[in-house]
């Protein structure tokens, strides 16, 4: 009974395969493109689209075996792999008894490996396999596996497809040739006029004739169709578009065509679809009515529907395994690519390039190689697989694998068919892993790789010099303990495994063993290797000789030490200070005059320890001193209790190769200093009568502010006294200086303690503003100015009444300097006199 059971289901499994109607057909693209996908996925020479017959297994696609067709069934590795649901593998077949005497093996092609995934039936039975052989023993990974089985169930697909897509035309010809005979026995008739469907109707739609053939679609006989609607022959969902398609018939008189989809009988089966053409005619009364002629185009519609399905599995199948394909045939010219094919070349949809033009898309250098392919393809038809650089349309730049045949008849190629895949990131990936390993061995560091355990796999170059080693003498030979003395093999098993273990991943510095007992101080990094399950199964250890650095520390460190004790003993402060403006370095001088400790500055930004407004009164500097320049200037602080004053270095702090890292701040206390330079100033540069600035106190007083940075904020107010000549002429010169006095208390308590007034001479005066930031500032305070002039002076002769003309200019030209800012001033004084006197004139607008 069993014999009988493999009996049975050997008579399915090949009245399956013929079913399939493919046994001894031409060569495919879409078949042989999913041979070289397996081959390349795998990693193998030879892919095969096998088919089991009763005494063969024939190849439908046959990549690697050059003009193998079929082979008999009783050697065919095939035949067992038909007998598993699942992948059946063979590592080595002179390992596998039932293998070993196999003339396959034995000789030409000389397997060594096989691994089949059954290509399965639409009813299930296994009909052959998608097959990669291999002439050297090895295994598939698990993801080559999926992929091999992958492919096997598309192959099985396409094979389901192509069985389909042919039943479907075989059915459309005989449908065509049975309407056509039927079409000649009508004209021979003249029965009905017409042999397709004919239907006569008024414009509400109301039949009054129906050919037989549209009652049979209807479900019906005869004119039994007589006086029904013809809308309701018609799907619900397209009457609407219908209705309007014959009114505008109606309206027009013009003849239209349209499809439409039928209520027809259930015993038709599936979606019926008739194309109809539309006449207007009149009866003998002139009465309208329309004259339809339909054909059934549902074998049509549902040939597309399948060749659609078809195209979109190809292309599904293309962007999966990024392929493209292309055909070009050489009698007519004509040319195809796929969607895929226009997507890698980044064309424009629907644009297909002449065969000389898509050559052209390969990078110069690599044209030759693909011009001569395809001449040696057309002349002889050898087969080409090139891997070559290329250009997008759009100027991306790539690498394609091309691989192309040609078709023949009577020895002469009639048609070149292609496909393309994007193997950019191999080819990428590939140079990478060239480039690592150049870097690793000629890199000065030491690389040693290791099991879990310890057994040494690897040495680059420099770590073999370090343990004297000559190049000959295999890795595994070294033990771990040659490399680290005994503490550093307790740091490495206790600390390193179980760090890498949890993160993958371990840096510090270590001390290893090199020949002759030296022992070298090193940076060590080690990087965790992990299976597909995520064990770690492996260790890679970089480690740099460190020895120079080591003592340069220790040097560096020794220089600091002294450099640290010198600034302590310096009286003036001392602060380094980045180039992200975060404080390095402060001495004992700075903590005191400050009132902060080491640690609450150190680490910290300028703007956190200074406060915001100091920072903002130091950042000019600070920015000329991050530039290259070395900055000397001086800050007051009134706001300290005796107001003191600095003299303060900013000298920049340059890397060796010249770019500025941060700046050296040095300040010196030059509060006695300045009080007698203030003293000095009282006697030089003072006014006797009223205690202001005279004009070269004034002078002094802007070229400071220029020389700390603040021209472009600084504003000037020329002042002159209106009508001041009539009160000395009237009451005396005594009386006009007791005015001109009590004039200068009001203009210091109209402006900032850091603000400069001056008298300049008799009634003229002046007001120096610093760090204006808007000019509608300043010229709020010239009004302030006139306003206060205009008040009554209560003198002790009388009171008196007299004004005030300003002129205002702001902000000082690098270029022109103070003189220009001062002539402008003078300038708007002059106009705000000639305009009426008792007000202010100055620029307009906004700084």
């Amino acid at each position: 009974m069993p014999n009988q059971t493999q009996d049975q289901e050997e008579a399915r499994r090949l009245a399956a395969l013929r079913d399939l109607l493919v046994l001894d057909t031409s060569p495919e693209p879409l078949f042989d493109s999913i041979a070289h996908m397996a081959a390349e996925m795998c990693g193998a020479p030879i892919a095969l689209i096998s088919l089991l017959d009763e005494h063969r297994q024939w190849f439908k696609s046959n990549v690697g075996l050059p003009g193998v067709t079929e082979t008999a069934r009783d050697v065919a590795f095939c035949a067992h792999a038909i007998l598993t649901p699942d992948v059946m593998e063979v590592g080595d077949a002179t390992l596998d008894t039932r293998f070993v005497c196999n003339p396959l093996v034995t000789a030409e092609p000389h397997i060594r490996f096989y691994a089949g995934a059954p290509l399965h039936a639409p009813g299930g039975e296994r009909v052959g396999t998608l097959c990669v052989i291999d002439r050297q023993a090895r295994q598939l990974s698990a993801q080559q596996r999926a992929a091999l089985q992958s492919l096997s169930h598309l192959a099985a697909q396409a094979l389901a497809m192509r069985r389909d897509l042919l039943t479907r035309a075989f059915s459309v010809r005989d449908d065509y040739e049975k309407a056509l005979a039927e079409s000649e026995a009508r004209y021979r008739t003249m029965v009905e006029g017409q042999g397709e469907m004919v239907a006569l109707s008024w414009a509400d739609g109301e039949i009054f004739y129906a050919n037989p053939a549209y009652a049979r679609l209807a479900g019906m006989e005869g004119q039994s169709m007589v006086g029904c609607n013809l809308y309701d022959y018609v799907k619900p969902q397209d009457r609407d578009v219908l209705r309007q398609r014959l009114a505008d018939v109606f309206r027009t008189g013009q003849r239209c065509e349209g499809e439409d989809r039928m209520v027809h009988t259930p015993k038709e089966g599936g979606e019926r679809w008739v194309s109809w053409i539309n006449s207007l005619l009149r009866d003998p009364q002139g009465r309208p009515y329309l004259h339809s002629v339909g054909r059934d185009i549902s074998a049509q519609k549902e040939a597309a529907r399948a060749l659609r399905a078809s195209e979109q599995l190809l292309e599904r199948i293309g962007n999966v395994a990024g392929v493209g394909g292309w055909e070009r045939d050489l009698v007519t010219g004509h040319s195809a690519w796929t969607v895929q094919m226009q997507r890698i070349h980044e064309t424009e949809p629907g644009v297909v390039p002449a065969m000389r033009d898509a050559l052209d898309f390969y990078e110069p250098h690599a044209r030759p190689l693909i011009h001569k392919a395809v001449e040696r393809a057309v002349q002889t038809g050898e087969p080409w697989d090139l891997e070559l650089p290329a250009v997008t349309a759009k100027g991306k730049r790539l690498w394609l694998r091309s691989f192309g045949e040609a078709e023949r008849r009577d020895g002469v190629t009639v048609r070149l068919v292609g496909a393309v895949q994007d193997i950019t990131q191999r080819v990428q990936a590939e140079r990478a892993r060239r480039m690592l390993s150049d870097i690793i061995e000629s890199t000065s560091d030491f690389v040693v790789q290791a099991s879990v355990q310890g057994e040494i796999t690897y040495l680059n170059p420099a770590a073999r010099a370090l343990l004297g080693l000559a190049p000959e003498v295999p890795a595994s030979s070294v033990q771990l303990s040659q490399l680290l003395p005994p503490d550093m093999l307790q740091l490495h098993a206790e600390v390193v495994v179980p760090e890498v273990q949890r993160n993958s991943l371990w840096t510090g510095e270590i001390t290893v063993c090199g020949a002759g007992g030296r022992l070298l101080p090193v940076s060590h990094m080690v990087i965790g290797h992990r299976d597909l399950q995520g064990k770690l199964e492996h260790l890679s250890g970089v480690m740099r000789d460190i020895s120079h650095a080591e003592q340069a520390r220790q040097e560096l460190l020794r220089q600091t030490n002294t450099l640290r004790s010198v600034t302590e003993v310096v009286p003036a402060q001392v602060a380094v200070v980045g180039s992200d403006l975060r404080y390095r370095f402060i001495n004992s001088a700075f903590e005191r005059w400050h009132g902060k400790r080491r640690d609450e500055v150190v680490g910290h930004l300028l703007q956190e320890v200074l406060g915001e407004a100091e920072h903002q009164r130091s950042l000019p500097m600070v920015q000329r001193v991050l530039a290259g320049e070395t900055v000397t200037f001086e800050k007051d602080y009134a706001h300290r209790a005796p107001a003191s004053h600095l003299s303060i270095h900013y000298m920049p702090l340059r890397t060796e190769s010249g770019e500025v890292d941060g700046f050296v701040a040095m300040a010196q206390d030059i509060t006695e200093h300045r009080q007698e330079a203030g003293r000095l100033l009282a006697l030089s540069q003072r006014d006797p009568l009223t205690g202001l600035l005279n004009r070269a106190g004034l002078d002094a007083y802007m070229q400071r502010s220029l020389a700390q940075g603040g021209g472009a904020h600084m504003a000037l107010l020329y002042i002159d006294l209106d009508c001041f000549k009539p009160v000395n002429d009237t009451y005396g010169h005594p009386v006009g200086d007791e005015l001109l006095k009590l004039f200068a208390q009001r203009l210091r308590s109209l402006v900032r303690p850091r603000d400069a007034v001056a008298r300049l001479g008799g009634d003229e005066f002046a007001v120096v503003l610093e760090q204006v930031r808007e000019l509608d500032h300043a010229r709020t305070v010239a009004a302030k100015i006139v306003e206060a002039a205009q008040a009554p002076f209560e003198l002790q002769a009388a009171t008196v009444f007299v004004g005030a003309s300003v002129g205002l200019a702001f902000g000082v030209d690098p270029a022109k300097g103070a003189t220009d800012l001062i002539a402008r001033a003078d300038a708007k004084l002059y106009l705000a006199k000639r305009n009426g006197r008792g007000r202010f004139e100055g620029p307009p607008g906004e700084a």
